[in-house]
C-alpha cells in the first residue's frame, strides 16, 4: 500500500517503533489495559497502531502515520515502550487476521506474466486485416468525392492494395520484421518478469515465518551498524552528524541511532529469540 509523502509522519525518536515494525517491527497484545496505555502513549487509537504493524510488517516500508506523541516519550522510558510494543506485535503477526491479510496482499504484489509472443501468422493476419479495413475505409470515402479527387487518390488505393497482396506472402520482410520485434518484447518482458519474480519470491515468502525471520534479520543487520556514540553538532537549527558519512545514511540507520542504545540493547535479544523460535 502507497501513502503520499505529506500523509506519512517520520516515527523518528526511536528506531524499533519504525525499524522494528516497518524496518521489521514487531509487537505481542497482552492485556487490554497495557495495550490502551501503549496506544495513549504514541498518540494512536488500538485499531490504527494494529493498522500500521500490519501494513508495514507485511510490506516492509519505514514510515508510521500519525504518529503524534512519540517525540514526548521521556528517554528513559522507551525501551520500556519498545518492549510492550514488541510484545503487541509478536501476538499479532501470528494471529489469523494477519495471516489472511499477509495472504492477500502477497497474491495482489505477485507479478503478471507477460503476454506470449504472437505467432507470424496472427501478426499477419493482423496486418492483412488493418490494410483491409484501411482499403475499404478509402474505397468508401472516394465514392462520395468528386472525379478529380477520386483520380487523385487512385495511386494510393492501388498501392494499398498491392501492400495488402505483399503481407500475404511468407516471405513478406514487412511482416519478419514486426514478428522479430514481437520475439524481442516478449524475452525483454520475460526476463524482467523472471527478476520480478525472484524479488517478489524474497520480499513475500510464502512460509509466514520467513516472512518475520526477514523483517528481524534485516533489523538486526542494520541495527549492529549504529555508531550510537556518534557526535552530533547543531547547524542551522538542526542536528547533523559530525562524520558526513553518517550524515549520507538512510533514514532507517539515523531513527535508529535517535532511539538510543537503550533501545537497541532491550529489543536486540528479543528479536533474537523470536528468530531462535521460528
Amino acid at each position: 500500500m502507497k501513502f503520499s509523502k505529506v500523509s506519512f509522519i517520520r516515527f523518528s525518536f526511536w528506531g524499533f517503533a519504525i525499524s522494528l515494525i516497518i524496518l521489521q517491527q514487531i509487537t505481542s497484545a497482552y492485556s487490554g489495559k497495557i495495550a490502551e496505555t501503549l496506544w495513549q502513549q504514541l498518540g494512536l487509537s488500538q485499531q490504527q497502531g494494529t493498522d500500521q504493524i500490519r501494513q508495514s510488517f507485511a510490506a516492509g516500508y519505514s514510515n508510521f502515520y500519525g504518529v503524534r506523541n512519540a517525540k514526548n516519550i521521556a528517554a528513559g522510558n522507551r525501551a520500556a515502550v519498545a518492549k510492550n510494543l514488541f510484545q503487541f506485535t509478536k501476538t499479532y503477526i501470528s494471529s489469523a487476521e494477519f495471516k489472511n491479510y499477509y495472504a492477500k496482499e502477497r497474491a495482489a504484489s505477485k507479478p503478471i506474466a507477460p503476454e506470449p509472443a504472437k505467432t507470424k501468422e496472427t501478426i499477419r493476419n493482423e496486418m492483412i486485416a488493418e490494410q483491409e479495413k484501411s482499403i475499404r475505409d478509402m474505397e468508401k470515402a472516394m465514392a462520395t468525392m468528386a472525379a478529380d479527387m477520386k483520380k487523385a487518390l487512385q495511386p494510393s488505393l492501388d498501392q494499398g492494395k498491392k501492400t495488402l497482396e505483399a503481407y500475404k506472402q511468407t516471405d513478406n520482410k514487412i511482416v519478419e520484421i514486426r514478428y522479430q520485434g514481437e520475439i524481442n518484447r516478449y524475452n525483454y518482458d520475460k526476463d524482467r518478469y523472471d527478476k520480478n519474480m525472484a524479488d517478489w519470491g524474497k520480499n513475500f515468502p510464502a512460509e509466514l515465518n520467513q516472512l518475520i525471520s526477514i523483517r528481524l534479520q534485516k533489523y538486526l543487520d542494520l541495527a549492529a551498524t549504529v555508531d550510537f556514540d556518534a557526535e552530533l553538532v547543531l547547524k542551522n537549527g538542526k542536528k547533523k552528524f559530525v562524520n558526513p558519512a553518517y550524515e549520507s545514511k538512510h533514514n532507517d540507520w539515523k531513527t535508529i541511532f535517535r532511539a538510543g542504545k537503550d533501545v537497541y540493547q532491550a529489543i536486540k535479544p528479543l528479536a533474537e529469540q523470536w528468530m531462535n523460535t521460528l
